[in-house]
C-alpha cells in the first residue's frame, strides 16, 4: 500500500536554493570630460570613460535524494536508501558524504531516507568587466568591453548523480561503486562548463 509511505515523497524540490546572495557593482572612474578630475584637454581621451563592473554569487547547494536499486513498479516512485546513521558532509568530490551512514533496503522495501534529503556543493563565483567609451565624431561613439567570467576559476560542482540530461547518475545509488561521487559540473545557464572564459567586444552606436 504505497500510500502507508507518502512520507517518503515528501521534500524539497531538486531546485531548492536554501540561502542565495547575490552582489552587483558598477563604478565609473572620476575622470574625463564632465568628471571631476582631468575634465578637459588632450589626456580626457585616454583617462575618461572607463567603467568598472562586477558580479558576486554565493548559494547554497541544492538538494538530492540517496537511492537504490529496485524500482517497486511504483508509478512515481523509486527505492530510496536505507539511513542507518546521522549523514556526516565530508565535502570531497570523491566523498561528498560518508557513505558509511546508508545502507541498501530489502528488494521489497521504500527505504528510508526520503525525498531529497541531503545537500549538494554550493556554489560561489565572481564575474568582472571593464568598459572603455569614447567618442569617434560627434554623432559615432564605441565601447570597448573585456569581460572575464568566473574570475577564481572556481569548480562549480553538481550533486552526486546529478546529470543535465536525466538528473539522476548512479553517483547517489547506494549500490554502485562510485557512491557519492561527484562526476558533474553543475548547469548555471551559462556558456560551457562555466570555466574561466575571457570575452571581448566592441560596440559602435550612432
Amino acid at each position: 500500500m504505497p500510500w502507508l509511505y507518502r512520507n517518503y515523497n515528501y521534500g524539497p524540490l531538486p531546485t531548492d536554493i536554501a540561502s542565495n546572495f547575490e552582489a552587483t557593482a558598477i563604478y565609473e572612474l572620476p575622470f574625463g570630460k564632465s568628471k571631476r578630475w582631468a575634465s578637459s584637454g588632450k589626456v580626457t581621451n585616454v583617462v575618461g570613460g572607463w567603467q568598472i563592473s562586477t558580479v558576486f554569487s554565493d548559494f547554497t547547494g541544492r538538494p538530492f535524494s540517496v537511492v537504490a536499486n529496485q524500482n517497486l513498479n511504483a508509478n512515481g516512485s523509486f527505492q530510496f536508501a536505507n539511513c542507518v546513521g546521522t549523514p556526516k558532509q565530508l565535502g570531497t568530490v570523491l566523498q561528498w558524504y560518508d557513505p558509511s551512514a546508508f545502507a541498501a533496503p530489502s528488494a521489497t522495501a521504500f527505504g528510508s531516507c526520503g525525498q531529497n534529503v541531503l545537500r549538494g556543493p554550493g556554489l560561489i563565483n565572481g564575474d568582472i568587466s571593464v568598459k572603455k567609451s569614447f567618442s569617434i565624431t560627434e554623432r559615432w561613439n564605441a565601447a570597448f568591453l573585456v569581460e572575464m567570467f568566473n574570475v577564481g576559476n572556481t569548480p562549480h560542482h553538481a550533486s552526486p548523480g546529478f546529470n543535465s540530461s536525466t538528473g539522476t547518475t548512479s553517483a547517489n545509488n547506494v549500490q554502485n561503486s562510485a557512491f557519492m561521487n561527484i562526476t558533474q559540473i553543475a548547469n548555471t545557464g551559462r556558456d560551457g562548463i562555466d570555466q574561466r572564459t575571457l570575452r571581448l567586444s566592441l560596440k559602435v552606436t550612432f
